[in-house]
């Protein structure tokens, strides 16, 4: 990772989303289970 400034760094993060058993209309397991990415950025303090 890498800081943008003394206190603030961007992140990554990747995963899979697994739900068993939807019980709403109109939606399947395939709508529903796939993977997930995110970004965001961390504050730091010091």
């Amino acid at each position: 990772m890498f800081k943008l400034t003394k206190t603030l760094e961007p992140c990554v993060g990747i995963g899979y989303r697994s739900v068993n058993g939807p019980d709403l209309d109109n939606l399947s397991y395939s709508d529903l289970n796939s993977w997930v990415g995110t970004i965001f950025f961390r504050w730091i303090e010091g």
